[in-house]
C-alpha cells in the first residue's frame, strides 16, 4: 500500500487564471440610459432602444455597450420594497441562505435553492407579457358581444341567441379549472424531480475527483437519467394536458359562432342568417377568436406558477418559495453579548442539538474561557468538538441554558472554506490592505515559500473552492484569514490536521502559541494533535458531547482520567393551423418531439461532462455548469417547446433579433457568477457570519445581480409587443385573423431566437474533449490484473496544463509487491506540503494524463488501459473525504452489487461499530448533502470501509487519518 505524506501537492496553481466571466465589468456600466431623457414619441415607440438594435445588428455586443440601470431598477433601490411586500428575488433568497439555520439547510440544499434561482423566479416574469392579452380577452370579448352605443355587435345581430355562444364561454370556465388543477399537480411533481436532479448534479460537480477516482461515473449517469426519465414522463403527461387545452380552446371561437348561429335560427323560423348577419357576426366572433385561442396560453403560464391555497388561486412558485423563505433562520438570540461578563466566552448548563425535534447533540455544558487564554478542546471522533465550536457562533439550537461571547469573533472550519478569488483577496476578506501586518502573517501562516512558486504571487487566481491548492495550502489560507481579521477572540477548528509537522510547529509558535501573532487573544483550538497540549492554558475534554473534565496539562495527567487514557492511547500508537384536429395532432408532436430532443441532450451532455478531464473541472466555476443543468434544461424543457409549436407555421424574422440573442447570450453569462457566488455563500455561511461579513456578500450579491438586470433590462424590451388596429368586414377580419397570428408568429420566433441560446450553451458542453476511454476492446483481458501489485515509475513527468511548469520531473522508482509484508503505510511518501505528494495520486489514477515517461503495474503501461479497468484495480482513500446524498448504502456500493453483509462487515472493520448501533434504519441511514449529519471523522472512516470493499493490490492513503483522533488513527493503522 502506498501512503502519501500530510498534504496534497500545489501544482494547479502555476499560473492558474479562471476564465470565468469577468465581474469587474459591474463597475463599467457607466452609460446612462436613453429612456431617462427619452421623449414622449420616443417612449411610445421604443426608438430609444434603436442605436443598441442597430449596434448588435452591425456587430458583436459586449458588456461596455450596455447602460447602467434606472436607479429605480437597482437592487438597493427594490430589495427594500420586496421586503416589505415579501415578494420572492434572487436577491432575497441569498440574504436567506446566508441566515439559514444548520437543520433548515440541511432541508434545502444548494441543488434545490440554485432551481429556486433560476426556473421559479424566472416563472414570474415568463406569464406577465399575457397580462396584456388577458386584459384584452375580458375585455374583447364582451365587448364584441353586447351592444355598446349605436354600433353594430353581436346582440345587435343575432338578438338573444348570442347568450348561446356566451354559455359555451361561460362552460370553459370550469374547464379552466380542471385543466389547472390537473397542470399544477404535474408542476409539483416535475419540479420536485428538477430538485432531485439539480441537486444530485450540484454534488456530482463537487465530487467529481472521487467519482473518477473509484469508476463511479455510470452508477452516477444512470441515478441522474433515472430522475431525468421520471421528470420526462411528467412533462409528456403535461405535453398531452397541452394538446387537449389546444384542441378545446382552437374549437371554442367555431363553437360560439356555431351555437349562437343554430339557436338564431332554431329560436324563430323568421330568423334567416343572410350574408350580412353572417359577415358582421363572423367579423365581430374572429374579433375574439385569437384572445379565445391563446386562454390555453393563459393557463399553461399561469398554473406554472400557480398551485390552490385556501380557495385561492396563488402558485407553485410562490409555493416553493415562499417554503424557502419561511424556513427555520439562525435564532439572533442563541449567543448574547453582554460586555459586563468577567470571561470573554462562556457557555452555562447549556443544551444543544442541530434541529429544535433533533436529539441533543451537546448536554451539561459548562465552560468559561479565560480572557487572552489558549484553550484546547480534545475527544475522540464525533464527542462534539466541531459542536461546540458551532454553539459559540449560534450555529447550533439551543435547547436550553446561555452563551455569552464579549466581543468580535474570527473563525477558522474545520474545512477549509476558500472563495473563487486571489489568495490576497482571501485572506483580506473584505478588509484593508496593512503591507506590514499582512507580510508578517503570510510569514506566521507559512505561506510564503508558496508564493514563490506562485507566477503571480498573493494575486494568483484561486478556483473555485480552492480546487488548485492542496489540502494544507486550503488550512493555512483560511487561517491566515482569520489572523488577518484583528479579532478579539478566535475559534480553531483542527487548523493544523491538514500540514506535516514542521509546518505545524512553525505555525503553532508563530501564530496560535503562546510565542505567537495571537499571543495576547483569546484563543479556542479544537484538535485531535496532543503534540503542543503541554503549552496550552486550559485542556477541555469532550466525551460523547459532554465536558468529561477541565484543567492544565499537568492536572489532568494526575487525575488519570479520560485525558490520561488519550495520552496513553497516543504513547501507544507512537510504538506502533385552423383544423383543430391537426392543432391537437401538431401539438402533441411538436412537445413529444421537443422533449425527446431534450432528454437526448441532457443526456448527452451529462455523459460528456462526466467524460471530461479533471482539469476542465479544476478551471470552471462548479455555478457556471450547474447553470447548464437548471436554467438552460428548464429553457429547452419548458420554454422553447411552448414556442416552437407557436413559430413552426412560419419563420417570420426581424433584424433585431442578432442583437436580442447577444443580449440573452451576456445574460446568460451573467447569471451564472450569480449562482457561483450563491453556491460559495451557502457552503461558507458560517465562516461568513463569524467574521460578519453578510452585509459584503449581500452588496456583492446585489452588484451581480444588477449587472444580470443591466444585461436583462435591454433583452425584455428589444422583445416588445405591438398591437394592430380592428377592420371591419369580413375579408378584412380574416386579414386581421393573419395579422394577429403572424405578429404572434413573429414573437414566438423571437422567442426562438433568443432561446436557442440554451442549446448553445449545451451543446457546447457536449463538444468539449473528452478524457481517454473508460473501456477499451482488450479489458477482458485484465480480469485479473494485477496479480502482484509491482509498481514502478520511470522518468515519469506530470504537468497539469500544457502551458505550465512540470510538477513532476524525472521521477523514477520501484515498489515490490509484500516488501516488508503486508502492513499500512508499507511505503511512505513525506515532504513539504506542495511538495507533489498528491500528485503521484492523480498520475496512477490518470486524472491527469502523463507529459513524459511511463508507469508500470506487473510490468503493463498504465497508459495502454481504458481508464475504468485502470481504476477499479486501484483504491485510494482521499485526502478531502466525499460522501453524497443518499442512504449509507448508496455511499458505499452506488452499483449495488455487495450484500449487505458485506458493507456492514466494512463499517465494523473500519470501526464504525458504534456509530452503526445507533442508527436505526441501518444501512438505510440517509447521509445528508456532503454528508453534513456527519463529522469529519466519521465521513473519513465512511470512505475507509468504501476502500475496504474494493479489494485490490494497492490501496493509496492521501493524508487519510488528518481529521481523525489518535485512537481512530491507530484503528486504521
Amino acid at each position: 500500500m502506498l501512503s502519501l505524506g500530510t498534504s496534497r501537492s500545489d501544482p494547479r496553481v502555476e499560473g492558474l487564471k479562471l476564465s470565468h466571466f469577468n465581474l469587474k465589468a459591474v463597475g463599467l456600466l457607466i452609460n446612462p440610459c436613453p429612456e431617462l431623457g427619452a421623449s414622449f414619441p420616443s417612449r411610445l415607440f421604443f426608438s430609444w432602444l434603436d442605436p443598441l438594435v442597430w449596434k448588435g445588428y452591425r456587430k458583436p455586443l459586449k458588456s461596455t455597450d450596455l447602460w447602467s440601470l434606472n436607479p429605480e431598477d437597482t437592487s438597493g433601490e427594490i430589495v427594500p420594497v420586496f421586503n416589505k411586500h415579501w415578494e420572492a428575488t434572487k436577491l432575497r433568497e441569498t440574504k436567506q441562505a446566508l441566515f439559514l439555520s444548520n437543520s433548515a439547510r440541511q432541508q434545502s440544499t444548494v441543488g434545490e435553492i440554485v432551481n429556486l434561482l433560476t426556473v421559479d423566479t424566472q416563472r414570474f416574469l415568463d406569464p406577465s407579457y399575457l397580462i396584456m392579452f388577458f386584459f384584452c380577452t375580458t375585455t374583447v370579448c364582451p365587448g364584441s358581444i353586447f351592444p355598446l352605443g349605436h354600433s353594430r355587435w353581436a346582440m345587435h345581430e343575432l338578438g338573444p341567441s348570442v347568450l348561446a355562444g356566451v354559455g359555451v364561454m361561460i362552460f370553459l370556465i370550469p374547464v379552466n379549472g380542471f385543466i389547472a388543477n390537473k397542470v399544477k399537480s404535474l408542476q409539483i411533481l416535475q419540479m420536485n424531480s428538477k430538485d432531485k436532479r439539480v441537486k444530485l448534479m450540484n454534488e456530482i460537480l463537487n465530487g467529481i475527483k472521487v467519482l473518477k477516482l473509484y469508476a463511479w461515473e455510470p452508477s452516477f449517469e444512470q441515478r441522474i437519467l433515472q430522475i431525468r426519465y421520471k421528470e420526462m414522463d411528467v412533462m409528456k403527461q403535461s405535453a398531452y394536458l397541452s394538446a387537449g387545452t389546444s384542441f378545446v380552446f382552437s374549437c371554442s371561437p367555431f363553437l360560439v359562432a356555431f351555437i349562437s348561429f343554430a339557436t338564431f335560427v332554431l329560436v324563430d323560423e323568421n330568423n334567416i342568417l343572410d350574408a350580412p348577419t353572417v359577415f358582421v357576426s363572423l367579423t365581430l366572433f374572429n374579433i375574439i377568436r385569437m384572445p379565445l385561442s391563446l386562454m390555453s396560453n393563459y393557463v399553461t403560464a399561469v398554473v406554472q406558477v400557480s398551485y390552490h391555497l385556501s380557495a385561492l388561486n396563488a402558485n407553485v412558485s410562490i409555493q416553493r418559495i415562499n417554503t424557502f423563505m419561511n424556513a427555520e433562520e439562525v435564532q439572533p438570540d442563541i449567543v448574547s453579548q453582554d460586555q459586563s461578563q468577567e470571561h470573554p466566552m462562556s457557555i452555562e448548563n447549556g443544551l444543544f442539538c442541530w434541529n429544535e425535534d433533533g436529539p441533543p447533540i451537546l448536554k451539561n455544558i459548562n465552560l468559561h474561557v479565560p480572557q487572552g487564554a489558549l484553550v484546547a478542546v480534545i475527544g475522540v471522533v464525533g464527542s462534539g468538538k466541531s459542536s461546540l465550536a458551532s454553539a459559540f457562533l449560534g450555529e447550533m439550537y439551543k435547547l436550553s441554558g446561555r452563551v455569552n461571547v464579549k466581543g468580535s469573533v474570527a473563525y477558522a472550519s474545520q474545512q477549509a472554506w476558500i472563495q473563487n478569488a486571489t489568495l490576497r483577496d482571501n485572506i483580506l476578506f473584505g478588509k484593508k490592505l496593512d503591507e506590514r501586518f499582512y507580510a508578517c502573517v503570510l510569514e506566521a501562516c507559512a505561506l510564503k515559500p508558496d508564493l514563490d512558486i506562485l507566477p503571480a504571487g498573493d494575486q494568483t487566481e484561486i478556483g473555485e473552492r480552492g480546487i488548485n491548492l492542496s489540502g494544507g495550502q486550503k488550512q493555512r489560507v483560511s487561517l491566515a484569514r482569520t489572523v488577518y481579521n484583528g479579532a478579539d477572540i478566535y475559534l480553531l477548528d483542527d487548523p493544523l490536521s491538514a500540514v506535516d509537522s514542521h509546518v505545524s510547529k512553525h505555525i503553532f509558535h508563530n501564530v496560535i502559541g503562546p510565542t505567537g501573532i495571537l499571543r495576547n487573544k483569546t484563543r479556542v483550538l479544537m484538535t485531535h494533535s496532543i503534540t503542543f497540549l503541554h503549552e496550552v492554558d486550559l485542556i477541555v475534554v469532550l466525551r460523547d458531547g459532554e465536558v468529561s473534565e477541565t484543567g492544565s496539562y499537568k492536572e489532568l495527567l494526575a487525575r488519570k482520567g479520560a485525558f490520561s487514557q488519550f495520552l496513553l492511547q497516543h504513547i501507544q500508537d507512537v510504538a506502533t393551423g385552423d383544423n383543430v384536429v391537426s392543432v391537437c395532432v401538431a401539438t402533441l408532436t411538436i412537445s413529444i418531439g421537443t422533449l425527446n430532443a431534450a432528454v437526448a441532450m441532457h443526456a448527452k451532455m451529462l455523459s460528456n461532462v462526466l467524460r471530461l478531464p479533471q482539469a476542465m473541472f479544476d478551471t470552471t466555476p462548479i455555478g457556471r455548469i450547474l447553470s447548464r443543468f437548471s436554467g438552460d434544461v428548464n429553457s429547452i424543457d419548458i420554454t422553447l417547446p411552448n414556442v416552437l409549436r407557436l413559430w413552426i407555421p412560419t419563420v417570420c424574422r426581424c433584424f433585431y433579433i442578432a442583437t436580442s440573442r447577444q443580449l440573452k447570450r451576456l445574460e446568460s453569462i451573467s447569471r451564472s457568477p450569480i449562482v457561483s457566488h450563491f453556491g460559495e455563500s451557502i457552503i461558507g455561511a458560517p465562516t461568513i457570519r463569524a467574521y460578519g461579513a453578510s452585509q459584503d456578500f449581500l452588496r456583492e450579491a446585489e452588484k451581480r445581480v444588477d449587472f444580470n438586470q443591466a444585461c436583462y433590462y435591454p433583452s425584455i424590451i428589444a422583445n416588445r409587443e405591438s398591437m394592430d388596429p380592428g377592420l371591419v368586414g369580413l375579408s378584412v377580419s380574416y386579414a386581421l385573423q393573419i395579422t394577429q397570428t403572424l405578429q404572434w408568429l413573429v414573437r414566438s420566433s423571437s422567442d426562438v431566437e433568443t432561446n436557442i441560446v440554451a442549446v448553445e450553451r449545451i451543446k457546447e458542453y457536449q463538444e468539449y474533449k473528452r478524457e481517454a476511454a473508460w473501456e477499451l476492446s482488450d479489458h477482458l483481458a485484465y480480469e485479473d490484473w494485477p496479480t502482484h501489485g509491482v509498481l514502478e515509475f520511470r522518468d515519469y513527468q506530470l504537468r497539469y496544463r500544457e502551458d505550465l511548469d512540470l510538477v513532476l520531473n524525472g521521477i523514477n522508482f520501484t515498489l515490490q509487491s509484500g516488501e516488508k509484508s503486508y502492513l499500512l503505510f508499507q511505503v511512505g511518501i513525506v515532504g513539504r506540503t506542495g511538495a507533489g505528494k498528491s500528485s503521484l495520486t492523480l498520475a496512477l489514477f490518470r486524472i491527469v494524463e502523463a507529459a513524459g515517461g511511463i508507469i508500470l503495474i506487473d510490468g503493463v503501461d498504465i497508459s495502454t488501459l481504458g481508464l475504468h479497468t485502470l481504476r477499479s484495480r486501484l483504491t485510494v482513500i482521499p485526502q478531502d473525504p466525499v460522501l453524497f446524498c443518499g442512504s449509507l448504502r448508496d455511499n458505499l456500493d452506488p452499483a449495488g452489487r455487495l450484500s449487505d453483509q458485506e458493507l456492514l462487515t466494512a463499517l465494523r472493520h473500519a470501526g464504525l461499530s458504534e456509530f452503526l448501533h445507533g442508527l436505526p434504519e441501518g444501512l438505510s441511514h440517509e447521509v445528508t448533502e456532503a454528508g453534513e449529519n456527519l463529522s469529519a471523522g466519521q465521513r473519513q472512516l465512511i470512505c475507509l470501509a468504501r476502500a475496504l470493499l474494493r479489494k485490490t493490490k494497492i490501496l493509496i492513503l492521501d493524508e487519510a487519518t488528518a481529521a481523525v483522533d489518535l485512537e481512530t488513527d491507530d484503528w486504521i493503522q
